[in-house]
């Protein structure tokens, strides 16, 4: 989708300029400070902090601006799939929502070793969790993990970086708590934003957090 227009975000306020016309198509202010800001296709993933350090996550529409949803968790490595977002929680599971409404659809744990330190990617449509010694795949369906083998003979022993068909960089997810680890690893698709994952094996690519 290509556009003429590009997003803009200032402390509290984020605002959508087209650059051919130099004017603004819309804008949306926040109560708290903006500590980032990324964008998949038609969606803007916002993330806000307070005075105490709380995060949350707004879920905007590229084109209108429109707010659909704000919710208290860390996103981290955001897929758009269909009528869903897939994205991994602090608490190490993965977890889908309801695109339009951001109501929890399932949650799952990963279920690897305490000292592995699994990554997820969109491969052939399919969602997969691997490390060096398990793979796993994701049944949009049930919610399930079943054990699976990365297609056309990719060896997760031999792999340093990858870029799934989200474009998201594969390596690692980010540890510590939030802050400066806000967006990690979110999907750009063909025309968005992102951030590369960190170091380390537990929690967060998109927004806010606190829990």
């Amino acid at each position: 989708m290509k556009t003429n227009s590009i997003l803009i975000s200032e402390k509290r306020k984020v605002f959508k300029l087209n650059t051919s016309s130099q004017k603004v198509e819309w804008d949306i202010s926040f109560e708290h400070k903006i500590a980032g800001i990324s964008r998949v296709n038609e969606y803007v993933f916002i993330s806000t902090v307070n005075n105490w350090g709380k995060y949350h996550t707004s879920l905007l529409k590229f084109n209108s601006g429109k707010l659909l949803w704000t919710i208290d968790k860390i996103l981290y490595y955001i897929h758009v799939l269909e009528e869903t977002i897939i994205y991994i929680d602090r608490t190490k599971e993965v977890v889908c929502l309801l695109l339009n409404s951001g109501e929890e659809k399932f949650r799952v744990k990963m279920d690897f070793k305490w000292y592995e330190s699994p990554k997820m990617a969109l491969i052939e449509n399919n969602i997969y969790l691997f490390s060096i010694k398990s793979t796993k795949v994701l049944n949009l369906n049930t919610g399930s993990l079943s054990e699976a083998k990365l297609p056309a003979n990719i060896n997760p022993k031999e792999l340093t970086f990858i870029l799934d068909e989200f474009q998201i960089e594969i390596n690692t997810l980010p540890s510590g708590d939030a802050g400066d680890a806000m967006l990690y690893g979110i999907g750009a698709g063909n025309d968005g934003g992102g951030f590369n994952a960190g170091d380390a094996g537990g929690g967060g690519d998109a927004g806010g957090g606190g829990e």
